[in-house]
């Protein structure tokens, strides 16, 4: 019982903290959404099981958002409002930061999907293309393709991205645990 009501504060956690952000950005402040998502990511450190784990799934998820976004931004396939950004080509912090989000939640909230690969890649795709959606509905970005185009590209990444994130979430669990 412990694990789903773990799983929902930090779920809960998340959402807000992913909303907070996209609302900052609206308002074109979006230091305000990356330091509530750094205050969420701090309070997940400290109640985390395994802190080492956690922080290389952190680094490594920062890493893949900002190629990946960056990517998303220089093929004009994406295009983000409220662009402070210091490097032009560069994806704004504040989705680093919610990648990062991502990758302090993906060890302990998803752990279930390990094996269950197919599972992993829809509700990934399925998951992915909904949270670009729901911030462009949002006013935080718009596609710079067809929409259609823009699904699909966003579908098979995602459908990529949280099915590796499980693996190599496991991965460290076994190479990390004390």
């Amino acid at each position: 019982m412990w694990y789903w009501i773990n799983f929902a504060i930090k779920s809960a956690l998340f959402y807000g903290g992913w909303l907070y952000c996209i609302e900052s950005v609206v308002e074109c402040a979006p230091w305000k959404g990356a330091l509530v998502i750094a205050v969420i990511m701090a309070y997940l450190f400290i109640v985390s099981n395994n802190r080492l784990a956690d922080l290389l799934l952190v680094v490594t998820l920062a890493a893949m958002g900002m190629i990946t976004d960056s990517l998303y931004g220089i093929t004009g396939m994406i295009i983000y409002n409220c662009p402070y950004r210091a490097v032009p080509w560069l994806a704004p912090y504040w989705l680093i930061s919610l990648w990062m989000l991502f990758g302090a939640l993906i060890r302990e909230g998803f752990h279930w999907l390990y094996g269950r690969w197919f599972m992993a890649a829809l509700l990934g795709g399925a998951g992915g293309v909904s949270s670009y959606l729901a911030s462009m509905e949002l006013g935080a970005a718009q596609f710079g393709v067809s929409k259609q185009i823009g699904i699909a590209v966003l579908a098979i990444v995602w459908a990529a991205v949280v099915p590796f994130c499980i693996w190599y979430a496991h991965w460290l669990e076994l190479k990390t645990k004390k």
